[in-house]
């Protein structure tokens, strides 16, 4: 299985993921910064992806994780500073 490059797998998937950054975190911002660092990861770890599912629901996946770790440590951040 030849490697998807970067440029396409974002084109094609990016739309969908940042709705779903902007339905996680609330904040428009948040969410575009979110979409950016979820392909830097993607980027990264395609090596990782065994094909056992299809990549967007891969992809789908590590925005999602990426986005509960990011309200995650908000909540954190403002528990603290209470």
């Amino acid at each position: 299985m030849s490697r998807p490059e970067l440029g396409d797998i974002y084109r094609r998937y990016a739309p969908l993921i940042h709705r779903r950054c902007l339905r996680l975190l609330g904040d428009p911002d948040d969410a575009l910064d979110a979409l950016h660092d979820i392909f830097l990861t993607v980027d990264a770890k395609i090596g990782t992806f065994r094909g056992d599912s299809e990549l967007m629901t891969w992809i789908y996946r590590v925005a999602t994780n990426h986005c509960l770790n990011r309200v995650r440590q908000r909540t954190t951040r403002l528990r603290l500073l209470a």
